[in-house]
């Protein structure tokens, strides 16, 4: 497989619309899914996942979750609040590709109009 010369990828999941009762079992089957897809058959295909805008309770889910994970996977994982959101993603993703609704240069027209 090869995307011009890109072999790992940075997953962003954003929790900033989401609520204890958005956050419903088609969502966490989905997470999930996608989750042990990468684990079981791409590990190092996944450079770091992101989880941002992680509400008050969501700090307690992933330590949850985490317990079902190998060690590889949960060093790739990083999980953060509003407050940290921009640091977090330009430790990864350079400030011109970061969306502009992240703090970054770079306009989205499918999210943005």
């Amino acid at each position: 497989m090869d995307f011009v010369n890109v072999d790992q990828i940075i997953q962003v999941h954003d929790y900033n619309t989401v609520s204890m009762t958005s956050y419903d079992a088609t969502a966490k089957a989905a997470s999930k899914s996608i989750t042990q897809i990468l684990q079981d058959n791409y590990p190092e295909f996944l450079a770091v996942k992101l989880f941002i805008n992680i509400p008050w309770w969501g700090d307690y889910v992933f330590k949850f979750i985490s317990i079902f994970l190998s060690e590889q996977t949960k060093k790739k994982f990083i999980v953060t609040s509003s407050s940290g959101v921009k640091d977090q993603l330009t430790n990864f993703i350079d400030e011109n590709n970061l969306p502009n609704f992240y703090g970054g240069y770079s306009k989205v027209p499918e999210i943005e109009d």
